[in-house]
């Protein structure tokens, strides 16, 4: 369990990024 929302949201924007296949574009194609 992530302590804070802060932490969980700092958690999910790192995990979507990873897996976004175009990091130079607005919207996370992969979401």
């Amino acid at each position: 369990m992530l302590e804070s929302e802060k932490e969980r949201n700092i958690f999910i924007e790192a995990f979507w990024k990873q897996r976004d296949p175009t990091p130079g574009s607005p919207e996370n194609e992969s979401k």
